[in-house]
């Protein structure tokens, strides 16, 4: 099987998931909120109980810092904490950073929740043209042997 084949494979897959989910994010989006799971290693332990990121928003990671001091500390490196922490999350998805004083909540604040992805009914979906027979036929299956596992009534009802 050739590399072409194998792209197109897996760009038809892509595009099927991305029609029958058409409101879910987009996993390249998700990847900053791995921001905050790397963010003590990228401005150390003491520096992320004072410091610490709250909001994404396009490609810009805003984060709260307790004191000035420390404020002005990170903005003389903030740039390298950009590179740092796009090379951990494995893409450039932070271009700026912005600093803003504030309280921090808790002892470790959590990434925001992933945006909640809202899905068709089940018996709505359907499965877009594909090229490929095979996956078409694959895609088909697995629906149908779906929407029988949920027409049968649970053994719980």
């Amino acid at each position: 099987m050739g590399s072409q084949t194998k792209n197109s494979y897996w760009n038809s897959v892509s595009g099927v998931l991305r029609t029958v989910f058409p409101d879910s994010a987009d996993p390249e989006k998700l990847r900053v909120y791995r921001a905050w799971e790397v963010w003590p290693e990228v401005v150390g332990p003491a520096n992320a109980k004072k410091a610490q990121p709250t909001k994404f928003r396009n490609g810009k990671l805003f984060v709260t810092v307790l004191h000035p001091a420390l404020m002005q500390e990170l903005q003389f490196v903030k740039e390298r904490i950009r590179r740092r922490l796009n090379h951990l999350i494995g893409a450039e998805t932070i271009t700026h950073i912005y600093f803003g004083r504030g309280p921090i909540r808790g002892k470790d604040v959590a990434p925001p929740s992933p945006p909640q992805r809202t899905l068709p009914q089940f018996r709505e979906v359907t499965i877009p043209p594909i090229d490929n027979p095979e996956i078409s036929a694959a895609f088909e299956s697995l629906l149908t042997a779906r929407r029988r596992r949920l027409a049968k009534p649970s053994e719980d009802d």
